[in-house]
C-alpha cells in the first residue's frame, strides 16, 4: 500500500500569508485544498484579524468545477496554489480529498479493480457512512463563510467591503445582511459595496472605461480600510483580480465568493439546509438554475475522471 499524500503545507515561497503556521492539505489536480472544518477556518481568521500582523490572507474557494479549470489552466493554478486558505467548497472536493488519501494496493493486476472498489465505497459512504466521510474534514461552503464573517465583523466593529457581482447584487446583499442580525451591532462596524469594472476573463478591464472605474474603485477601497475584502466576478477572473492587486490594496483579508452575493440578496434561492447537508446541493441548482447544466455535469463526470487519472498516475510515480 502506498501512503496516503495528506500533507502538511507550509506554502512556497510565493504563497500569501498562512492563517497558521501549517496547514493540512490534500492536493486536487496539483492544488492545496485545505482538508479542515468551517469553525477552524473562521477562528484561524478572526485570530488573523484580531493580530498586529502586517500580512494580507488571499483566500480561494474552490469546488470541482474550479479545480477543474485550474487543471485547464496552469496560470489559475499557479494562483490558487499560493492562496492562504483554500476552501473545500462542495461534497465533490471532499469526495476527491478521501479518494486522492486512500491507500490502493501496489499489486499490477490488482491495482485497478482497487481503485474502482475505493472509489466505489468512498461515493456510497454519502449515503451510509458519513461520520467517516468528515472524519479529516467537512465541506466549507464559501457563501456561508461569506456570511457569518460579516456577522462576526458587525459585532467586533470591522470593516466590510463587498464588491463584484451584478449591478445592484452587492448593494442588495449588503442590505439584506446589516437586516439579519439579531445582536447588537458594534458603532464602529461599516459596510460598503462596489459594482467595480466590467472584467474579461483574464480579470482584467474590458476596455479604457472600465480601466478607470477599477482605478477609482480601488482609490474607494484603500480610503475605506476594509479589514475583509468579498471580491465576486465569477472565476478565474475574480481570483485573477485579487492576485494582481492585493499587493496594492489596503486589505487585511481577500476572499473570492463566486455567487454568494446572488445567494444572499434573495436572486437565487437558497439550498435547502437538509439538501446541503446531504450533500446534493448539485442537484438543487441543477433543478433551480437550468443554465447550470454544463456546469453540473463538469462536476459530475469531467472532475472526477480527472481525479481518478491524477491518482492513477500520480500513484505510479
Amino acid at each position: 500500500m502506498r501512503k496516503p499524500p495528506v500533507k502538511v503545507f507550509k506554502g512556497n515561497k510565493d504563497a500569501y500569508k498562512n492563517t497558521t503556521r501549517e496547514r493540512k492539505v490534500v492536493p486536487i489536480l496539483d492544488i492545496p485544498v485545505d482538508s479542515t472544518r468551517k469553525d477552524k477556518v473562521l477562528s484561524d481568521i478572526l485570530r488573523f484579524l484580531s493580530s498586529e500582523a502586517g500580512e494580507k490572507l488571499f483566500i480561494v474557494t474552490p469546488n470541482p468545477e474550479i479545480l477543474v479549470a485550474g487543471a485547464q489552466d496552469p496560470y489559475f493554478a499557479s494562483i490558487l496554489q499560493r492562496a492562504s486558505l483554500s476552501l473545500p467548497d462542495g461534497i465533490g472536493v471532499i469526495l476527491a480529498q478521501k479518494y486522492i488519501s486512500a491507500p490502493i494496493s501496489d499489486i499490477p493486476g490488482l491495482r485497478f479493480v482497487d481503485m474502482l472498489k475505493t472509489g466505489l465505497g468512498i461515493v456510497f459512504s454519502v449515503f451510509f457512512n458519513r461520520k467517516w466521510l468528515f472524519s479529516a474534514g467537512e465541506v466549507v461552503a464559501g457563501r456561508v463563510v461569506f456570511e457569518e464573517l460579516v456577522a462576526i465583523a458587525a459585532q467586533k466593529g470591522w470593516r466590510v467591503c463587498l464588491l463584484g457581482g451584478k449591478p445592484g447584487v452587492a448593494s442588495a446583499a449588503s442590505r439584506q445582511l446589516t437586516s439579519s442580525f439579531h445582536f447588537p451591532v458594534s458603532s464602529q462596524f461599516k459596510i460598503i459595496d462596489e459594482n467595480g469594472p466590467w472584467l474579461n476573463r483574464k480579470g482584467e478591464p474590458a476596455d479604457n472605461a472600465q480601466a478607470k472605474i477599477e482605478q477609482e474603485c480601488i482609490v474607494r477601497i484603500n480610503k475605506f480600510k476594509p479589514h475583509l475584502l468579498f471580491v465576486a466576478f465569477g472565476h478565474p477572473k475574480q481570483e485573477f483580480w485579487v492576485h494582481r492587486h492585493l499587493s496594492s490594496l489596503n486589505v487585511r483579508v481577500a476572499m473570492v465568493v463566486g455567487g454568494a452575493f446572488d445567494y444572499t440578496a434573495g436572486i437565487v434561492p437558497r439550498v435547502p439546509q437538509g439538501v446541503s447537508v446531504a450533500g446534493f446541493e448539485w442537484l438543487w441548482r441543477l433543478i433551480t438554475q437550468r443554465g447550470r447544466v454544463r456546469r453540473v455535469a463538469t462536476a459530475l463526470f469531467v472532475f472526477p475522471w480527472l481525479v481518478f487519472l491524477s491518482k492513477l498516475y500520480s500513484d505510479k510515480s
